[in-house]
């Protein structure tokens, strides 16, 4: 019977290390090109297959985690998704196994989804052994805060994460516990491998394996003893059970119930909306800047407008430590994580860093800010080259222009447009189209009857000048017609999602792209809470959602959706018209439409890939908090849900009960 060697254990513990082993005892780990090089961090290389750890981000990223993630990925195993990824993973295994009778895996991320593993591997007929290597958390700590600037207490509950759900899955298995100092220092695992793949422990195999294993891979030295005298009550527990090979015997609930206390977050971490609300906040508190680089520059230049002089800076660069810069001194994590009194804003433009790095900062001292610091500087400075300033706003109405013109273009150029009012989930559908080599445009508006960008950012009493800017709108003689022509015969997805939450994540939207500063600006300036503007911006929208039918498709094509039978359980419709096909669906039901859309795309292979995702977007943490603060009026909420047409016509009685309760 084929094999396969899954190794497991926490990053940074040695799993590449026993990778390398385990190929020089024979086992197939993929092609070279097929696997991750070697970097700074990692110069032996990392023998992970890099189909294999991308698969595994993936399917941690549909359970709402990633690999530095505190809490457990269950994922969901009747997911379209999720059923695509565990064949996708098979498939990769299968490929392995045609090169070899014995194939090993490598990849930490597969510590927190073994039971998922499991699942791929049962439905091989192979027989599966597992390593699990195991290093003092300690060592670990030091290697994340060296590589990723991660806060001591993140690192090692981190390590413990890890380490109790490999326990956890593995404790009435076979298995094979590998302490990574032993690799380093033990003949006995040389051994203790070469029973697992059925090798003769002969002097030619045992000095290829010494070859390997040198201590050049170990950079920190950390002792038990020194696990002890963290005083860290359960991390001192778990690793002494794996030191003393007790992890069969462990209390594993009363183990999960320390871990369990040990991750709660304490309270007021996400500070960028007491911030926003509380402006003198922002001088109560220390400074830290988290990056000094051309972001972190500008948010100390924004402080400085909004008389804030005394900051410093933090950096995983360790180039950089204890450089002056910006009128501060950049720290590392180590010299800071435990102040008290402090506010970390961060200044990382890259969104995945940005939540990693919030994650690690969860478990640092005071709290955390990313969005807020630029949101009051814009709208609270006065000064020439404000917000409001004639060249600020004509110049982002020019850029919103040219835009258009580009929409234009590509809508022209393209067979298939997803066209639709905006906050959809349209650039989901978007990506996964051009992921599988399907051509397509991306358009929201082509007629701009009632233009609300161009009002929020040049104001109501520039109408005239709205209208006669942009060409690309229904005031312009012959552009009607001549769009209605480019158009014909194309075909056209289209989405709707429930309205409440499309408006408010327009709004945000907005507010992201600075369309709304002005609007925002003048209503914070008058005293009215971020909350209250917010709010008031919903109620100036209502029933744009719906409008865009009217406005926009009717107008393209003729079509008047509410005429055409709609199957609220399926979610979805196809339209047949003279002038295009039309596939209008359901937002909420979009993962069980993959089939409908590759088929209405014309494409053999479909497969939906998230993008343009509230949660990681810089003002997140803001929009959940107002999601969760915000007080709706009762005429607003009825307005969409008594007998709305369109409410009617798209969702169940039950569908609308749900959505109420949640503004409610």
């Amino acid at each position: 019977m084929k094999k396969v060697v899954i190794i497991a254990g926490m990053h940074r513990s040695g799993t590449s290390v026993a990778a390398q082993l385990c190929q020089h005892m024979g086992a197939y780990l993929g092609e070279k090109a097929e696997l991750m090089g070697a970097a700074r961090d990692n110069p032996g290389g990392f023998f992970e297959n890099i189909e294999i750890t991308k698969t595994n981000d993936e399917i941690l990223r549909l359970c709402g985690r990633e690999w530095y993630s505190l809490t457990l990925a269950e994922p969901d195993y009747h997911h379209p998704q999720i059923i695509k990824k565990i064949e996708k993973l098979k498939a990769i295994v299968q490929r392995l196994l045609l090169k070899s009778d014995t194939v090993a895996i490598k990849d930490p991320r597969i510590s927190v989804l073994l039971p998922l593993w499991e699942k791929i591997l049962d439905g091989l007929e192979v027989e599966t052994a597992y390593i699990w290597i195991f290093r003092n958390p300690l060592e670990v700590m030091e290697s994340l805060r060296k590589r990723d600037g991660y806060t001591s207490k993140h690192s090692l509950l981190l390590w413990s994460h890890y380490n109790l759900s490999i326990l956890r899955f593995l404790r009435n298995k076979k298995y094979l516990l590998v302490d990574y100092r032993e690799i380093l220092d033990n003949s006995k695992v040389f051994e203790s491998f070469s029973q697992i793949f059925g090798r003769k422990p002969d002097n030619g195999l045992k000095q290829e394996f010494n070859q390997i294993v040198t201590h050049a891979y170990c950079h920190s030295h950390y002792s038990c003893e020194d696990v002890r005298n963290t005083q860290e009550k359960f991390l001192i527990d778990l690793y002494e059970i794996l030191v003393t090979r007790q992890e069969r015997k462990a209390d594993l609930p009363e183990l999960e119930e320390q871990y369990r206390k040990e991750i709660v977050i304490p309270q007021k971490k996400y500070m960028d909306y007491a911030v926003l609300e509380d402006r003198e906040s922002l001088r109560d508190k220390e400074i830290i800047i988290y990056g000094a680089g051309n972001y972190g520059k500008r948010i100390a230049k924004m402080l400085r407008d909004l008389g804030i002089t005394r900051y410093d800076f933090c950096d995983r660069d360790a180039g950089k430590r204890h450089m002056e810069w910006m009128g501060g001194i950049v720290f590392s994590i180590a010299e800071i994580e435990n102040k008290e009194n402090v506010l970390f804003i961060i200044a990382v433009e890259n969104a995945d860093m940005r939540r990693e790095i919030e994650q690690t900062l969860m478990y640092a001292g005071g709290g955390f800010s990313a969005f807020a610091t630029e949101l009051i500087w814009k709208y609270t400075i006065n000064k020439p080259v404000d917000i409001e300033s004639d060249a600020e706003r004509f110049t982002l109405w020019y850029r919103e222009l040219k835009m258009r013109g580009d929409v234009v273009k590509n809508a022209c150029r393209y067979p298939i447009l997803v066209y639709q009012n905006g906050k959809v989930g349209s650039s989901t559908i978007v990506k996964s189209l051009w992921n599988e080599g399907v051509k397509n445009a991306h358009v929201h508006r082509f007629f701009f009857k009632n233009d609300m960008i161009g009002e929020l950012i040049l104001g109501e009493n520039h109408e005239e000048l709205i209208k006669n800017t942009n060409v690309f709108s229904s005031h312009f003689p012959g552009y009607v017609d001549s769009i209605k022509n480019r158009m014909k015969g194309k075909k056209i997805i289209t989405m709707i999602r429930e309205p409440i939450a499309t408006d408010l994540s327009t709004v945000f939207q907005w507010i992201g792209s600075g369309v709304a500063d002005r609007f925002f600006a003048e209503r914070l300036r008058k005293g009215k809470t971020f909350l209250q503007a917010v709010s008031e911006l919903m109620g100036k929208i209502q029933n744009r959602l719906f409008e865009w039918f009217e406005e926009e498709l009717r107008e393209l094509c003729g079509v008047n959706v509410l005429d055409y039978p709609f199957d609220k359980e399926k979610g979805y419709t196809i339209i047949s018209s003279d002038n295009a096909e039309i596939l209008l669906f359901k937002i909420e039901k979009i993962t069980e439409l993959e089939n409908v859309i590759r088929d209405f795309a014309g494409v053999s292979e479909f497969e939906l890939q998230n993008d343009n995702v509230g949660e990681r977007k810089e003002y997140a943490h803001i929009y959940k908090e107002v999601k969760k603060r915000m007080k709706l009026p009762a005429e607003y909420i009825e307005y969409y849900y008594c007998n709305h047409p369109y409410m009617e016509h798209f969702y169940s009685k039950e569908e609308q009960e749900i959505f109420l309760r949640k503004w409610n």
